[in-house]
């Protein structure tokens, strides 16, 4: 994986990297949120859905 394929995303907004997400099409996701609060997010969409 690297940046010229295009299957890196830096979503950290110049903030430091506190999780990588591994998409299930191999793309890899840099986030400065926690697994944690991702985690709480997607529980609570699924919730209102």
């Amino acid at each position: 994986m690297s940046k010229d394929e295009g299957t890196f995303l830096d979503m950290t907004s110049g903030h430091t990297t506190k999780c990588l997400l591994l998409m299930q099409d191999g793309s890899l996701i840099s986030c400065a949120l926690s697994a944690k609060t991702i985690a709480s997010r997607v529980n609570t969409n699924q919730e209102e859905e």
